[in-house]
């Protein structure tokens, strides 16, 4: 699982599109429409959501991430690229919202332009994927661009400026887990002061994570009661209060900055039996008269 962060964004207004390869009368074939966007701040952009239709048979859908030279038209080669089956689109001129993961993530840093590209290379003048536009697009971070590979070579705007592409960008964060207690679920034959331990798959414990640790006997219905502490570290060690052949539910309750933290359903433990009076024997398996009691002289 992952958890999604919305960064760069224009999906409203749309009211035409663009198709490719498409052959728009200029003697070319376009091959690659892209959108540019400007930054708000430095992440690693690991997907794209793009408002797509097909048509007839596309194939394989190719979303590319590159950056821009000074004239704002993308340049050099792919930081990171993703793919997308265009047969499984809508064929509804509206499109549908479709998320392109990329292989690799890419940093993208604040203030700078970058480009989204999209081209299919299987497609032909009648199998077709279109992007949906909003032609007088108040988006001032970039632009809707295409790419004319036969006339001319070059990107252009076709002469519409104001024309925008619905996109979106994304920062993808894998979840984290609260796996793997110590003691494990259910186990038995518990002291009475354990140290109750877990711990974080993926990137591990990060800054500003915490852990709300609840404790109660005989059910999970935790309430404001059975919370222990608040912790940062990934340990609580019980120094009393706990009862002899007892069943326990605990759970640790985490909270992230980036909401990536999933917790797990509560564990439980049952603590050792009361030892009782043992009287010891010899080898011949006699009593020898001692026993593990104390008795104290008042």
């Amino acid at each position: 699982m992952a958890t999604l962060v919305l960064k760069e964004s224009y999906q409203t207004g749309h009211d035409g599109s663009l198709r490719v390869p498409r052959n728009y009368g200029g003697g070319g074939v376009v091959v690659f429409l892209a959108q540019t966007f400007t930054a708000e701040s430095s992440y690693s952009i690991g997907m794209v959501r793009l408002r797509l239709f097909r048509y007839l048979l596309p194939g394989t859908i190719t979303v590319s991430i590159y950056a821009t030279d000074g004239s704002g038209f993308p340049t050099g080669s792919a930081l990171c690229t993703g793919t997308t089956d265009g047969d499984t689109l809508t064929d509804n001129s509206s499109g549908e919202l479709r998320d392109i993961y990329f292989n690799t993530t890419a940093e993208i840093t604040d203030t700078i332009k970058y480009g989204i590209t999209i081209t299919a290379p299987s497609g032909d003048a009648n199998n077709t994927i279109a992007w949906r536009y909003d032609l007088s697009a108040s988006y001032t971070g970039g632009q809707a661009l295409l790419f004319d590979y036969l006339s001319s070579g070059v990107w252009n705007d076709a002469g519409n400026p104001d024309r925008d592409f619905m996109f979106s960008t994304y920062l993808v964060i894998e979840d984290r887990q609260v796996e793997n207690p110590t003691p494990s679920d259910t186990d038995i034959d518990i002291v009475l002061t354990p140290l109750l331990q877990w711990e974080v798959s993926g990137e591990g414990l990060k800054e500003g994570d915490s852990f709300d640790v609840y404790l109660k006997a005989g059910d999970s219905n935790f309430g404001s009661e059975d919370l222990l502490r608040n912790v940062t570290d990934l340990d609580v060690q019980i120094i009393g209060g706990l009862s002899y052949n007892t069943l326990y539910y605990w759970q640790a309750v985490p909270f992230s900055e980036e909401g990536d933290l999933l917790g797990a359903d509560a564990w439980s433990f049952t603590t050792i039996l009361f030892l009782p009076p043992a009287v010891s024997v010899d080898g011949s398996g006699n009593p020898t008269g001692l026993n593990n009691m104390v008795t104290l002289k008042r």
